[in-house]
């Protein structure tokens, strides 16, 4: 499974346009539990974190999988490796990063700079930003949004993904 989620990772960067036929690969035999799932369940819903693990099942013949994704793969590996955007590399993540995403249903972005990029740079995919703060935070917060009392003063639940360390350990902005 794991060369053949290499394959797949390096094919959709290289085929983009061929990514639900690449997603549909599989080893036979590999992942006898998924199948079986997949059989008895025709109507699940498969929410998948990350792009990552759409290459990593053993196939995805479906329409109706959504991707939870909080980070643009791409961008951190940018910053991550301190490559260049435009180095050869990057842009293969890019295109591969992309077409994964636009082969989902939908993508559930938990940043709106995120769901921002993805609702341009997304064709087929339906993007949904979480949290959406609603008329409650509004009434709460006041009519503008400001000087309301909050129970917390901050709260971050994070991996320890070097831009979220640098975030909460580096300078502040103003």
């Amino acid at each position: 499974m794991k060369v053949l989620t290499r394959f797949k990772n390096f094919a959709t960067a290289l085929f983009p346009s061929m990514t639900r036929l690449i997603l549909a690969l599989r080893v036979p035999g590999a992942a006898p539990n998924y199948r079986h799932l997949i059989k008895t369940e025709p109507g699940a819903l498969l929410v998948v974190n990350y792009v990552d693990g759409l290459t990593q099942l053993n196939s995805i013949d479906r329409n109706d999988i959504v991707v939870e994704t909080h980070d643009v793969k791409f961008a951190n590996y940018n910053k991550q490796t301190k490559s260049k955007a435009s180095s050869l590399r990057s842009i293969q993540k890019f295109r591969g990063e992309l077409a994964l995403l636009d082969a989902a249903g939908a993508i559930i972005a938990i940043s709106p700079m995120e769901a921002s990029f993805f609702r341009m740079m997304l064709t087929d995919a339906e993007i949904f930003y979480i949290p959406h703060f609603g008329p409650s935070y509004a009434s709460a917060a006041g009519e503008d949004g400001i000087d309301a009392r909050y129970k917390y003063d901050l709260v971050f639940v994070g991996s320890d993904n070097i831009l979220n360390v640098s975030a909460t350990n580096g300078p502040r902005l103003s």
